[in-house]
């Protein structure tokens, strides 16, 4: 089935049409996705729709087998030094609705971003990075906004993939600066509002009180800690003791927490500055209560 025959003498190059990907392959190179049957076509609409992807998918029943070639169109691909900087990407996607949910991701950010720029003289231009942004965001949950967004313990603190499809929809819309999810994490490139972005996202929480409620909790909670290491710190000592609950009262156990967490975090934060973390969530009053019983505030999906 898969050998050359003297009918058919590119059977084997044609069947064996492949190609090898370095890392990622930016989405706006798909050209089409080709399902065989009806009902498979149908199973891949449904994910793109969940990923706010307008990628036109087809039903061919024989392509694969018969040799057909469908027209074809010409693009620009990466060599494997790396993709182009994340503003230089092609943006192929629709643009999402504003929903509470974003315009609470964005109002936080942005406040975050112009706080970082008074405290940190070395940045340029207001942005947060991916592992800010995961930490902010787990804070806005945690401080009662119900997001939807699965927090698990990862490698650099809690950590929720389903906010990569989120970023990933915004991206050139409402930021910019997310790119492929090529840049290695600690890179901490910048990701930034678009103008009018947080203009937009304002507007819409004006009639949402207890929205902006939680946003100035989190950026009180956060200031003066702005950074990829205040972040992540903050986020994992609270992680620690929604996870357990004796971390709440005693700083000494947050910091075994923390350095069993993994050798990263016994090698980075060292006992002091877990319980100067802890201090600072127990005076904004964070461990009272959790979200859930303090009563959270659904926004729909994000």
């Amino acid at each position: 089935m898969w050998s050359d025959t003297a009918d058919d003498p590119t059977r084997a190059t044609r069947r064996a049409a492949e190609f090898l990907a370095h890392r990622q392959v930016p989405w706006a190179l798909i050209g089409q996705v080709v399902a065989r049957t009806t009902a498979t076509g149908r199973a891949v609409r449904e994910i793109l729709n969940d990923a706010c992807s307008s990628q036109q998918v087809i039903v061919r029943r024989g392509w694969y087998y018969n040799g057909e070639v469908p027209s074809t169109r010409t693009r620009e691909v990466y060599p494997p030094a790396g993709a182009p900087p994340a503003a230089d990407m092609p943006i192929a996607t629709p643009c999402p609705a504003m929903t509470v949910g974003r315009a609470a991701l964005l109002a936080v950010l942005a406040s975050y971003a112009r706080n970082a720029m008074a405290q940190r003289l070395e940045l340029i231009r207001p942005g947060a990075s991916l592992l800010e942004i995961q930490k902010l965001m787990y804070l806005l949950q945690e401080a009662g906004l119900s997001l939807r967004l699965n927090y698990t313990k990862g490698r650099y603190g809690p950590y929720a993939e389903n906010l990569n499809k989120v970023l990933q929809a915004m991206e050139g819309h409402y930021l910019r600066g997310y790119g492929d999810r090529s840049s290695a994490v600690l890179a901490l490139e910048p990701i930034e509002l678009l103008p009018d972005a947080e203009g937009q996202a304002r507007s819409l929480l004006d009639g949402h009180p207890r929205v902006l409620a939680a946003v100035d909790r989190v950026l009180s909670l956060t200031a003066g800690w702005e950074g990829a290491y205040g972040m992540e710190l903050l986020a994992t000592v609270l992680f620690a003791a929604r996870t357990d609950s004796l971390v709440a009262t005693d700083p000494t156990r947050a910091a075994d927490y923390v350095h069993t967490w993994n050798a990263r975090k016994q090698a980075t934060f060292p006992q002091a500055h877990v319980t100067k973390a802890w201090q600072r969530l127990h005076d904004r009053e964070w461990f009272r209560t959790t979200a859930s019983e303090a009563g959270t505030l659904g926004v729909g999906r994000l």
